[in-house]
């Protein structure tokens, strides 16, 4: 698995919106909404 540079790519690509970066991380804001799509 490679690790998150933090392009934001994954962000741009979520239909849901619900990806950002805080603290240098990528978090999700209500995994709940997440599909694994």
């Amino acid at each position: 698995m490679e690790k998150c540079d933090l392009c934001q790519e994954c962000i741009r690509q979520c239909p849901k919106n619900i990806l950002s970066i805080k603290r240098n991380k990528l978090v999700v804001s209500n995994i709940e909404d997440c599909s694994l799509c």
